[in-house]
């Protein structure tokens, strides 16, 4: 399902190739992360890109124990590899690559913290990253997962999930999801919509101001650092201006942005934000049926 999104992401002048051989395999991790984890990887290795390439998506079943390799598991693994013929990362670079705010990004298209959070979040998942790279030859990203015990019959209750609670009557929002990396809205879009909720999406600060101006917003959710003249949080503080009683929400890795931003009456998400959590920020806040009410 993510397939088409890569393709969008990645653009005409990147061939994608697919060698998925990893059938039967399970493993437990929140969907809706992972797919922003693949996408943060596959920014990443488009913009390694910039002439044009290949980039190598491959799944495979790994033994609890493989020779020759510094990997040595209790059990089996699922591994999901991603891999480009970019520029690659010299020795120096590579070894702080996932080190948080660490960038060699020019200013404003980067924070650092993409790879940390991707990091993060494998880690959570019981789970480990491995990176290669090697300068004019590309980079290599390989997750490995724990595979589950294949699960026995469920009951209509135990399919549902505990992070997903039924919406309650009268909170389904109009909601409008900034952030610059088009995949991300797209995601975002799914989970929400998924909800119930009417869902509008920008890629930058201008363009949601202009959204805010003719669709009746009640929630506004927001990264906060976005290239551009304002970042999340001059969007919020416009938005709180201009319509008072509206719900906002910024999301960012950075947890020394959250005191600016709750200035201006908003709830801070720390990135990585897990699907169950962001439904639930939408849900609770208690806002009118329109935004200039």
């Amino acid at each position: 399902n993510l397939l088409p999104m890569i393709r969008f992401v990645l653009g005409p002048r990147i061939h994608v190739v697919t060698r998925l051989d990893a059938a039967g395999c399970l493993a437990s991790f929140d969907a809706a992360l992972m797919d922003s984890s693949i996408l943060n990887l596959v920014i990443n290795a488009r913009d390694a890109m910039s002439n044009g390439g290949a980039l190598v998506i491959a799944t495979a079943r790994i033994p609890r124990r493989r020779t020759g390799t510094a990997w040595s598991r209790d059990s089996d693994h699922v591994e999901i590899s991603i891999e480009d013929n970019g520029t690659g990362m010299p020795a120096d670079v590579l070894a702080r690559a996932l080190e948080p705010y660490y960038t060699t990004k020019r200013k404003g298209s980067g924070t650092g913290l993409g790879l940390n959070m991707v990091h993060d979040f494998i880690k959570a998942s019981r789970g480990t990253l491995h990176l290669a790279s090697e300068p004019a030859v590309g980079t290599r990203v390989s997750v490995l997962l724990p595979i589950k015990e294949t699960p026995g019959p469920k009951s209509a209750a135990s399919e549902r999930s505990p992070l997903l609670p039924q919406m309650q009557a009268g909170r389904r929002k109009v909601v409008l999801f900034v952030d610059d990396e088009i995949a991300l809205q797209r995601i975002t879009r799914r989970i929400l919509e998924k909800r119930g909720h009417e869902v509008h999406t920008a890629g930058s600060a201008d363009e949601a101001r202009e959204l805010l101006g003719r669709v009746p917003v009640q929630v506004l959710v927001t990264d906060i650092i976005m290239p551009g003249a304002q970042d999340g949080t001059a969007l919020a503080q416009w938005a709180r201006e201009h319509f008072p009683h509206i719900g906002i929400i910024g999301m960012s890795g950075n947890a020394d942005l959250r005191k600016e931003f709750e200035v201006h009456g908003g709830l801070f998400l720390r990135k990585p934000v897990l699907n169950a959590r962001l439904i639930e920020a939408v849900e609770s806040l208690d806002v009118a049926d329109s935004p200039g009410a």
